[in-house]
């Protein structure tokens, strides 16, 4: 990868952990000295980023949590009393293994193909809540899910869910733990990874999507993608659509980055509809 687009993609994350990434954004005071000291406290992260984006493979596989709940029923995520400043995914293709449709189904559930998915969410603590923040991660195979930077429960459905026009077989809650999190204006960050097992299979097209909160204001969204060295993306299409709904064009503002000769791409979403998906469609 092109050592410039590898300082660039690290640099943007670097601004995402420090709740700078929209340029009419300017920190004064002390706010400074609090932002520096929670960029400090996870600079292992960006580190790990960095080594990512470098390297030929992902991130380190992901393995089964070691205790988890099951549910016939998830209900819908409650983020009422946070305000999520930034809230952004980078997804790595690079260690995709390219299998062919009719042996991912007999597969099933064996580790052969990983994604990794990894989540950066900088949010403030508006109120005094008693409850923690659920985390979605959702795949159309299968995935394990962890967090990073916080005490979390995991939670799988058993039942399968309609997203768009794509049936999600396999959806999971990150249940991140805030009681030690204060009431604060000063953002903190929650990162949250996963690896996805066999996912992203298309031989010609994939896609993928990300979705505002449904209660609680973000107010910028965004992903990285990560292309494998010999499958760029040639075209894509991008879309938005509330849960349940077929998926329309996007109409919602937004920036759209393309770079490394079609390597990698940066779609960024300043203040998303709430509840509204948004979705990338791509041939490659």
């Amino acid at each position: 990868m092109n050592v410039g687009h590898v300082a660039s993609w690290v640099g943007i994350l670097g601004a995402v952990v420090a709740g700078t990434w929209t340029v009419s954004e300017t920190i004064h005071g002390n706010n400074v000295g609090e932002l520096n000291s929670r960029i400090a406290e996870h600079q292992a992260h960006i580190d790990k980023l960095e080594t990512l984006v470098n390297q030929k493979h992902g991130l380190s596989i992901v393995p089964p949590p070691p205790t988890y709940t099951k549910t016939s029923n998830l209900s819908e995520p409650d983020y009422k009393g946070f305000t999520f400043k930034k809230d952004f995914r980078i997804v790595d293709l690079r260690s995709r293994i390219p299998l062919p449709q009719k042996a991912i189904e007999e597969l099933h559930e064996k580790e052969i193909s990983p994604v990794t998915w990894v989540r950066y969410t900088l949010l403030t603590k508006d109120q005094e809540v008693n409850h923690p923040l659920d985390f979605e991660f959702a795949s159309t195979k299968f995935l394990f899910p962890r967090c990073l930077t916080h005490n979390a429960e995991y939670i799988k459905s058993e039942n399968p869910h309609l997203h768009g026009e794509n049936v999600l077989k396999d959806t999971w809650h990150v249940r991140v733990d805030l009681t030690e999190e204060p009431v604060s204006e000063h953002p903190f960050l929650i990162i949250n990874e996963a690896t996805y097992w066999n996912s992203f299979g298309g031989e010609t097209q994939e896609w993928l999507s990300i979705k505002a909160n449904e209660n609680a204001k973000t107010e910028l969204m965004g992903v990285i993608i990560l292309f494998p060295e010999n499958k760029p993306f040639k075209h894509y299409s991008l879309y938005e659509y509330k849960h349940g709904t077929p998926k329309k064009p996007v109409r919602s503002p937004f920036t759209l980055i393309p770079g490394d000769n079609n390597r990698t791409l940066v779609w960024k979403i300043p203040n998303p509809r709430t509840g509204y998906a948004y979705q990338i469609d791509w041939t490659w």
